[in-house]
């Protein structure tokens, strides 16, 4: 079984030493600690496998604010992500990014940005988002799954186990598109998590994604010619998408009350995450709540305290519907993955951690407290 801190250095390895040409690895890495931070059960444990396809989707998502044009104008170049392509150029480029980039195209007359966007685009062209994904899919099958554990040519293998490999064993197309198609297959789709990797991924998620994420952009920065500083920000800083259509069927929800402090908020709503940003980024429905100014200024990027974890939660599953219906009329996604991640965290606290109440007051973790909250 690894431990959290050979995860890390054996991270640490993949990133330095794998030999990708791409930003690949990256997006595969950052998607499988997702994956495993989102599925995380009541009892504060992630899911030992995910299959490629829920890969394919995630990293779909990771690679859409990156398929922007970088610059003001609109014939701007897509960022460059593997190595021997011109930004002028588009041949040759990464094939999942560019797949991305097609679809994002197409959908680009549907408008939106960030979430809304390819919740959108994904709603109204469902048959082009399904092949984009047995594309994506394909591609991960095909290149960078059997090749990311590789390190200075030795294959370590303490990743993941899956049932194919880049040679002998290589599945073939026909067979994979037989498995999406839902007919007969010989293709396994599971992606098995070694002896404690899901576990260590799902605790140490605040610290590995954003790592990841700086190696990412150092990659791409690299690739551009281009200073880093800046493109952070471009490449995973601002897919926040503004809140104003959804402001007002949330304060309805609320009956006009501040989701916190519980009096009636005065003039425009604030719009908060209930699990922070800065902690996961996550804009869905289910992790929004309307608050006045005070107590969102004053919540800040803390945790909320377990009065305000229970509201959450029991808002979240007796207001399924009435969350669905409002994210529907937005084009806005009502997915409830953030339950998994709000597990993940507050199950992985520090005893003497601290929890926000409100104004300045702050209460003590209390861990069979916040077991007892999410046990559903």
């Amino acid at each position: 079984m690894s431990n959290e801190v050979d995860v890390v250095e054996r991270v640490l390895a993949l990133l330095q030493e794998g030999t990708f040409t791409t930003t690949y690895k990256h997006a595969v890495l950052l998607a499988l600690m997702d994956l495993c931070l989102v599925s995380t059960t009541s009892r504060g444990l992630p899911a030992q496998s995910v299959t490629t396809r829920q890969l394919a989707e995630r990293v779909i998502e990771l690679y859409w604010p990156q398929t922007r044009p970088w610059g003001d104008s609109p014939s701007a170049p897509v960022l460059v992500q593997n190595a021997g392509v011109s930004a002028t150029s588009r041949r040759g480029r990464a094939r999942i990014l560019q797949r991305v980039e097609e679809f994002r195209r197409d959908a680009q007359r549907l408008g939106g940005a960030g979430t809304s966007a390819i919740v959108r685009a994904r709603n109204t062209m469902p048959d082009a988002y399904d092949r984009l994904v047995d594309q994506v899919e394909w591609t991960l099958i095909e290149m960078p799954l059997p090749k990311l554990q590789r390190v200075g040519g030795h294959d370590t293998r303490w990743l993941y186990d899956i049932a194919w490999d880049d040679g002998d064993s290589a599945p073939k197309k026909r067979d994979v598109t037989r498995y999406q198609r839902g007919t007969a297959s010989t293709f396994a789709n599971d992606i098995r998590f070694k002896p404690g990797v899901a576990e260590a991924f799902a605790r140490l998620h605040g610290i590995l994604r954003p790592f990841v994420q700086q190696q990412w952009t150092s990659k791409v920065a690299a690739l551009n010619g281009l200073e880093e500083a800046r493109l952070g920000e471009f490449l995973f800083g601002v897919s926040r998408t503004p809140p104003t259509p959804i402001r007002k069927g949330l304060v309805e929800l609320q009956s006009g009350a501040c989701f916190f402090c519980g009096n009636r908020i005065r003039g425009t709503a604030q719009i908060d995450h209930f699990i922070p940003w800065a902690r996961h980024p996550d804009d869905s429905l289910v992790n929004l709540v309307a608050a006045d100014s005070k107590c969102n200024n004053s919540k800040s990027d803390f945790l909320a305290a377990s009065t305000h974890l229970e509201h959450w939660h029991r808002r979240a599953d007796q207001q399924r519907d009435a969350l669905r219906q409002v994210a529907d009329e937005h084009a806005w996604t009502a997915s409830d993955r953030i339950l998994g991640v709000a597990r993940a965290i507050y199950l992985g606290l520090p005893a003497d951690g601290r929890l926000w109440t409100g104004g300045d007051q702050f209460e003590q973790v209390n861990k069979a407290r916040l077991k007892q909250l999410l046990a559903a």
